[in-house]
């Protein structure tokens, strides 16, 4: 059985990564390959681009200390940039740093709405936190969005 840890970074990248197929088309919202909407704000340049890449390179790679600062970098200079938020919001969940990603969470949720990513990833930082009733609420917000998603329904059957 995995660990609530690894069980964690494989549902967040799951999340996250999938945000990578998105481009910008003049802003708005726009379906990811999970399906979900992400933000693609307004005037999301080519160097912010590249910047979200190498903040979920360093993700992927669990350097999760660079992906923060690459992350917060991105908010700090786009703050309507709600795939960056999302990314922030994980590593400091991967950092421990819960206080931080609840605020980074908020942002997401003002800036997107909710998505099966958002819920997901919500969710995991609840069971870290040993919440298990927290998690099982957010999981099952990402259910209803998305009653077929593999990701979801895994970290469901982990809790039972």
């Amino acid at each position: 059985m995995l660990s609530v840890r690894k069980l964690l970074a494989v549902s967040v990248l799951a999340a996250v990564l999938p945000l990578a197929g998105c481009n910008s088309l003049g802003g708005g919202f726009q379906a990811n390959a999970g399906g979900e909407a992400a933000s693609t704000p307004k005037g999301n340049t080519p160097a912010i681009g590249d910047e979200l890449t190498r903040a979920k390179t360093h993700f992927r790679e669990r350097n999760f200390g660079l992906a923060e600062s690459q992350f917060r970098t991105i908010v700090e200079r786009e703050p309507g940039n709600a795939e960056a938020w999302l990314g922030l919001a994980a590593s400091y969940d991967q950092l421990r740093r819960f206080e931080l990603a609840d605020r980074a969470y908020e942002q997401v949720r003002k800036l997107a709405g909710s998505s099966v990513a958002l819920h997901n990833n919500a969710g995991m930082s609840f069971l870290m936190r040993g919440n298990r009733q927290r998690a099982r609420a957010e999981f099952r917000k990402a259910q209803q969005l998305d009653p077929n998603n593999e990701f979801v329904r895994n970290n469901l059957a982990a809790l039972r």
